[in-house]
């Protein structure tokens, strides 16, 4: 199929004049700037995904994953924390401690720390470089922690438990401030990209946006009908991706002129089980999606199409992620096993 438009008719019939010649001629000069640019815009950040390694150590579902800020490393999670160096797949560390399934693995952005939380109810800080552990948080704690996240700036580690947001003082590790809204568990919180807001997820069925130092939450988004599983922010920070046990992915506005914050504007459908796991590749040109059906798919954020589906795992496909740079991707599995994806024209 021709990928540039038609540019002008031609009649037989009629005598090209002077001007028309001159208007072809320039045509057909730009004719090969137009021919790669119109196909460039077709298929940028199109880009289909091929299985490359296969890690294995884990004996218990991989439920969270997450690259370190420079790309190098890996942790994943299950009843230990496995650190890996990505480009070998060796396993540099194991790292225990924790007394329950560990639901949340994140580095911290400056590479020095990986915080993880458990359903043993307390947050554990380890040092990257040595693997020592060195704080526990939460030890009187009474709720089980279902997700942590770091702010950008790395000051505030927030962590999501039963019905309550906690924000960390990454200084003193103290409560900063705590967020009581949500009427049941919070399975995923997200910061934005600029370190402003917070958004959480609840198994009540709705999702939270909230400005840091504040008690109360600024909006309220509500549309799916069952427990919303997962949120993450676009990298501009324009849009956020909320999945859940309906099956679906919502597509939320959070800056348009014109709108509320949090407009729903667009629903996508394709996922035949509860939904686990969101991504976006860092240049936010695709949507990346994990679920129960062990199929992973990938969604082209400008028209929310459906580009392509992994179907490797052979159990609940888990959390999900991409590498700082884009180029990998990898999904942890209720199969025990974590799968490195590259881009296929790599």
């Amino acid at each position: 199929m021709i990928c540039f438009p038609k540019l002008i008719s031609f009649n037989p019939l009629l005598r090209p004049t002077g001007s028309l010649l001159r208007g072809v001629r320039v045509c057909l000069l730009f004719l090969p700037f137009l021919l790669q640019t119109r196909c460039n815009l077709s298929t940028i950040s199109q880009h289909r995904w091929q299985e490359y390694q296969t890690l294995t150590g884990h004996n218990r579902c991989v439920n969270c994953i997450n690259f370190s800020p420079d790309g190098r490393l890996l942790a994943s999670a299950s009843y230990t924390v496995i650190i890996w160096k990505v480009a070998s797949g060796k396993q540099l560390k194991t790292l225990s401690g924790h007394q329950g399934y560990i639901t949340s693995v994140v580095f911290s952005p400056d590479n020095k720390y990986l915080a993880t939380g458990s359903l043993d109810k307390t947050i554990r800080i380890w040092d990257v470089a040595s693997g020592d552990e060195i704080r526990t948080l939460g030890e009187l704690n009474e709720n089980q922690i279902w997700a942590l996240t770091f702010s950008p700036d790395r000051r505030f580690l927030a962590s999501a438990s039963d019905k309550v947001v906690i924000i960390w003082d990454t200084e003193t590790y103290k409560e900063y401030n705590v967020l009581k809204e949500h009427r049941d568990i919070v399975f995923s919180i997200a910061f934005s990209p600029d370190g402003k807001t917070l958004a959480s997820a609840s198994v009540d069925g709705t999702i939270k946006i909230w400005e840091i130092q504040a008690s109360r939450s600024q909006a309220t988004l509500r549309g799916h009908t069952d427990a919303v599983s997962f949120v993450t922010f676009s990298p501009d920070g324009k849009l956020l991706a909320s999945g859940s046990y309906d099956k679906t992915i919502k597509i939320w506005a959070l800056s348009r002129p014109g709108g509320t914050v949090g407009e729903e504007i667009k629903t996508l459908s394709g996922h035949t089980d509860n939904l686990c796991g969101l991504a976006f590749t860092p240049d936010g040109m695709t949507l990346a999606s994990s679920g129960w059906d062990k199929m992973i798919k990938m969604w082209d954020t400008r028209t929310w199409e459906n580009f392509q589906t992994l179907t490797s795992h052979t159990e609940k496909a888990c959390y999900i992620t991409f590498s700082p740079d884009g180029t990998i991707f990898t999904s942890g599995s209720k199969d025990c096993t974590i799968k490195l994806w590259k881009r296929a024209d790599k």
